[in-house]
């Protein structure tokens, strides 16, 4: 399988670009106040007694810090990750620290494959209610070609939106990235030649989603976070000798945080778009943000449609979708 490199100018001019925005975003946190908004108190009223599920949730990773500190407020817990040794470490890892009343729960969710998102959403709304559900999980590619093109983008942006609309929880936490403001529109039908310009087109898209969900479904609280760079897995496709660079580079600068620093500012986020640690709300400005919404649902009405046909649950989704997201109804 051929890669893409990640020591190509394009590549380098990309992940300088990732730099400027997230020291920007830094500065940006540090003038902006903390502000509460109208969803503060309502979302305090849900924190207790209630089902999370996390997606992304392998030990080390962001998602498994979100999901240890919700487990304190939570009765039930439920954590995914792509393959079954993943998410039985995490669940026993998690087991060592939560109090004992909490349930954690395992289960396997690639969100590339629409099956094993529509079973997972399945058995899950069968068995609890869920309150609040955290699309975290995410992907760098480094392999070339349209596969891992749409790969990406399922992984990414249509898998979760999917899963949003099956599940409806009460809330959604969107974790985003500070990349997006560093996307660059692609053409549609072109392969991507950039895995990091790939990574940051679907983190764009995907907030566009979401802060269209915001705006339009009544029946959720939609929030999106940005933690800001993580030490985590993610770079784990990366050049060992870029990883370190990296990885050395920000930390001197101050700007890598860890898994559990983030997830205390993803406990604490509220409002439309929040950044780092500490939450801060900083302004968000997508130009078209809602006709590229309408275009991720109409691609995820496709997707089902065409794997699953009009099973009842697939047409429920895309009915929600088609109220919540799509422009041209």
């Amino acid at each position: 399988m051929r890669r893409l490199s990640l020591w190509r100018p394009r590549s380098l001019l990309a992940f300088l670009a990732w730099t400027i925005h997230l020291v920007v975003s830094h500065v940006r946190a540090y003038l902006a106040k903390r502000v509460a908004c109208a969803d503060d108190d309502e979302q305090r009223r849900q924190r207790h007694g209630k089902c999370v599920v996390v997606t992304g949730a392998s030990v080390g990773g962001l998602g498994f810090a979100i999901a240890s500190r919700l487990a304190f407020t939570a009765d039930v817990v439920i954590v995914t990750a792509p393959n079954e040794t993943d998410a039985l470490q995490a669940v026993a890892h998690m087991r060592k620290t939560v109090p004992k009343h909490v349930q954690v729960k395992p289960y396997l969710l690639d969100l590339a494959k629409i099956e094993g998102i529509i079973s997972f959403a399945c058995a899950v709304t069968r068995d609890y209610c869920v309150t609040s559900l955290v699309n975290n999980a995410a992907s760098f590619c480094t392999e070339a070609g349209d596969e891992a093109d749409i790969y990406v983008r399922r992984v990414n942006e249509l898998g979760p939106l999917l899963l949003t609309a099956l599940v409806r929880a009460q809330r959604v936490l969107w974790i985003t990235s500070f990349t997006h403001r560093a996307a660059e529109v692609q053409k549609q039908g072109v392969t991507y030649t950039c895995a990091a310009r790939r990574y940051a087109d679907s983190k764009r898209r995907a907030l566009m989603c979401a802060l269209a969900l915001r705006a339009r479904d009544d029946d959720a609280v939609h929030v999106c976070h940005d933690p800001g760079a993580v030490d985590t897995r993610l770079t784990s496709e990366w050049p060992t000798a870029l990883r370190m660079v990296h990885r050395i580079a920000l930390r001197n600068l101050g700007l890598l945080v860890s898994a559990d620093s983030a997830a205390l500012g993803a406990g604490r986020a509220y409002g439309a778009y929040t950044f780092g640690t500490s939450a801060k709300p900083l302004p968000v400005n997508l130009q078209n943000a809602e006709v590229g919404a309408s275009e991720s649902a109409a691609e995820v009405i496709r997707w089902t449609t065409t794997y699953c046909g009009g099973a009842e649950v697939v047409r429920e989704a895309c009915n929600w979708l088609h109220k919540n997201m799509l422009i041209n109804k």
